[in-house]
């Protein structure tokens, strides 16, 4: 295999295709060196194992998710309806570029009880992203209501994901962000006409 080199972005980068076609248990460092062009004992340069290498691509995950989809929540210069808008256009957009489905959600299914490690960095992505669907959510609903709706965003988004991968058909998840989308939209129908 010809030597590359190659930065650490790069190999995160690289490393969360594999983990995310193949899984946690079922990625070897034959298949990160592989896929990143580069021999096994390059991996340990960066890299302690391939949980120390997980963690790292888990949260790398987490920062693009932030920067590219949960920030719009508290971006004021738009409305409560287009930061929703934003960050479901950008959802949709982030899961339509593989049909294997959500790394995180993935990682949960295949590690929760196995590898409590992960378990910490998993929580704290979902309850940002609950964080951030229930900021937009209290524009028009009480703080526990917009709780629960930003709950069951969630649940929609994964759930919806996961179809897309089963029968390969996008519009699952297209479909849901219509959905969550409208909930804030007729929540403002209901109230203008009380």
């Amino acid at each position: 295999m010809p030597k590359q080199k190659t930065d650490r972005d790069t190999i995160l980068r690289k490393s969360l295709d594999v983990f995310l076609q193949k899984g946690y248990y079922h990625t070897k460092f034959s298949d990160l060196g592989e896929a990143c062009g580069m021999e096994k004992s390059h991996f340990y340069y960066y890299f302690r194992s391939k949980e120390d290498l997980m963690l790292a691509v888990l949260e790398f995950t987490c920062r693009n998710v932030k920067q590219h989809i949960l920030e719009k929540a508290y971006d004021e210069t738009y409305t409560p309806q287009q930061r929703l808008a934003k960050m479901m256009q950008n959802t949709v957009r982030l899961h339509a570029s593989t049909s294997q489905g959500c790394l995180m959600g993935n990682t949960v299914l295949g590690t929760t009880g196995i590898e409590p490690k992960f378990q910490g960095i998993l929580r704290r992505y979902f309850e940002g992203w609950v964080a951030a669907l229930s900021h937009v959510f209290q524009a028009q609903y009480a703080e526990d209501k917009a709780q629960q709706l930003a709950q069951e965003s969630i649940q929609e988004i994964q759930g919806s994901v996961m179809f897309v991968r089963l029968y390969n058909d996008p519009n699952y998840l297209e479909e849901a962000a219509n959905r969550i989308v409208e909930r804030l939209s007729q929540a403002q129908v209901q109230t203008l006409s009380d």
